[in-house]
């Protein structure tokens, strides 16, 4: 086991797993090999397309150190140990959003997350999903679903240009995932997304499109906007849907 060692508790959703990686650079910057288990649904993607040093990514069913603790909801530290439960973040600070929890729950300051994950693109992917769906010229695309455990809102849109709605199941039968998808996003005229880890992408890589940030709620609940996405998305051309 290396001298200094972290296991980070927040496997699941992808959008979570990119938004913390500042708190994994800064652990890392303190001398700590993170050993980081994501759920198995993420795995292939995460670990062929986000590298950095002394971060380990890992399946929940494998074997890695500090296992004992893993799930646990209390924080664990000794001289050489970390255990950092931030799937729980928001039960130790309760008046703080899910997303902004997770930094307050380590005294950690909230910077641009975007600038702590760098995605090791495949464009022959990329561009095999803009030639499968036909994604060419002025194009709209819709994103509905939100959650590793699908749900999905209701967005219309009126318009005349062409129009794509992103569907799970029709990239899964195709190939693709999710990272598959930037060079789309990046050509896309407009984008309408539910606030999901798709918006994250959006937020980093589309500087040159209209796009729209819906709440990922059912239409009959409770509008919680701007306390959930306050000082999460950086990218300054969103619109943000009630």
């Amino acid at each position: 086991m290396p001298n200094k060692v972290c296991l980070i508790y927040q496997p699941l959703g992808l959008g979570d797993i990119l938004w913390v990686q500042q708190i994994v650079d800064t652990i890392i910057s303190d001398g700590y090999v993170v050993y980081y288990p994501v759920g198995n649904v993420y795995y292939d993607i995460v670990s062929s397309y986000i590298k950095k040093k002394n971060l380990i990514w890992v399946k929940e069913t494998d074997e890695f150190p500090l296992k004992q603790y893993y799930g646990q909801l209390n924080f664990h530290q000794t001289e050489n140990e970390l255990y950092v439960p931030l799937s729980y973040a928001d039960r130790y600070i309760p008046n703080a959003s899910v997303m902004i929890s997770k930094y307050y729950f380590l005294s950690i300051p909230i910077g641009d997350y975007r600038k702590h994950f760098s995605i090791e693109r495949n464009y022959e992917r990329e561009n095999m999903l803009v030639k499968t769906y036909n994604l060419s010229e002025d194009y709209i695309i819709i994103n509905n679903a939100f959650g590793t455990e699908v749900q999905e809102r209701n967005i219309k849109v009126q318009t005349n240009l062409k129009v794509h709605r992103m569907n799970i199941q029709q990239d899964q039968e195709n190939g693709f995932h999710i990272f598959d998808w930037i060079t789309a996003l990046e050509n896309a005229k407009e984008i309408h997304t539910v606030e999901t880890s798709l918006a994250l992408l959006v937020d980093k890589y589309c500087h040159n499109n209209q796009i729209y940030l819906y709440e990922k709620r059912k239409e009959f609940e409770e509008n919680t906007f701007y306390k959930n996405i306050n000082l999460v998305f950086r990218n300054s051309n969103w619109v943000y849907e009630n």
